[in-house]
């Protein structure tokens, strides 16, 4: 049996590329059912909306940022109870101790509350009871570097203790953000009472402020992990995050190509590998020349799925002229 004769030119690959994006997503968490809300900051931040305790409203909404579509999404996986679910608001004499810019930033939060009464779990301290805890599930994020800063004030008197924890595999594994973390308030009274009120001068001054740093793998999930490190009584029982921004310091170094070709020397096939990303599809074309617009070549596949980490296509027997491709990845 005669094999098929293989070109000594396999093919030119062509690969389409998405340009590296070093932008921002800035999220501004509103309550739709007290203080008069929803009461948006504006300016460079996205809203999230949702009404107090309403869990229908807790939804995926989605942004677009970094050249794509990002996803938000919090959720409270260690109660169905959505008492615990927190979307507060404070009024005008609690918002008047704020003497700093952003007031509608800092005059809201998403949270948790983690009162037994109220559907929670009680008290943790780390170690001691059972945590109540919160996800921010963020899909989507292209593969690069990012630093995050969230706010946790409350115009109010809740100044909790908390722990945060990134997770960049989906959340299979987590990994803490460093630093003894706690909420900051402006408003005298409480119970119990903080002993260190801040009034300003902006969001990103408070000692509440968090900053940290994490990469995605353009395929993952990243999660963020609120645990409340709750006591004593209400003002340190509820947890809160006003907003928070994510800027990409960096994108990822490794390009979307077609990392490998080969040639099947019994039949002929050529094999095109390329490095992907999960729950995307990719186009095939492919062309004898390069005298048409690669908008005319022939089509081989609109929606082959995606395998993971990198995805293989095989182009049966082409024949034993050269071969040109072109590989892209599709619009979600």
């Amino acid at each position: 049996m005669m094999k098929p004769q293989i070109p000594f030119t396999l093919a030119l690959i062509m690969f389409s590329t998405q340009a590296d994006i070093l932008a921002e997503l800035n999220i501004d968490f509103n309550s739709t059912t007290q203080g008069g809300g929803p009461n948006p900051v504006g300016g460079k931040y996205s809203d999230y909306d949702a009404g107090h305790e309403v869990a229908a409203d807790f939804i995926t909404q989605s942004y677009d940022a970094f050249g794509t579509t990002v996803s938000v999404t919090p959720t409270w996986p260690d109660t169905t109870d959505n008492r615990v679910q927190q979307m507060i608001d404070r009024g005008a004499g609690n918002d008047a101790n704020w003497t700093g810019t952003d007031l509608q930033l800092v005059t809201d939060f998403l949270g948790i509350d983690t009162r037994t009464g109220n559907g929670g779990n009680g008290n943790y301290d780390g170690e001691n009871g059972t945590a109540t805890t919160m996800l921010l599930t963020l899909d989507n994020l292209p593969a690069g570097t990012y630093e995050w800063t969230s706010f946790h004030h409350d115009t109010e008197n809740v100044h909790t203790p908390f722990l945060m924890d990134v997770s960049t595999d989906g959340g299979v594994s987590f990994d803490p953000v460093e630093g003894d973390l706690k909420m900051s308030s402006s408003s005298g009274g409480g119970n119990p009472a903080n002993p260190n009120l801040e009034f300003g001068p902006d969001p990103t001054s408070l000692s509440s402020t968090v900053v940290t740093e994490f990469q995605s793998d353009g395929s993952s999930d990243v999660v963020i992990r609120f645990i409340p490190l709750s006591a004593s009584a209400v003002h340190t029982q509820i947890f809160g995050i006003n907003g928070f921004e994510l800027v990409q310091t960096s994108s990822s170094s490794i390009p979307f190509q077609v990392s490998d070709i080969t040639v099947d020397p019994e039949t002929g096939d050529i094999v095109l590998t390329w490095n992907s990303k999960a729950d995307r599809s990719y186009t095939i074309l492919a062309e004898e020349g390069l005298d048409t617009d690669p908008g005319t070549w022939d089509e081989l596949d609109d929606s082959w799925e995606s395998q993971g980490a990198t995805t293989t296509y095989t182009d049966p027997n082409p024949g034993p002229n050269r071969r040109f491709y072109v590989v892209s990845e599709n619009p979600r």
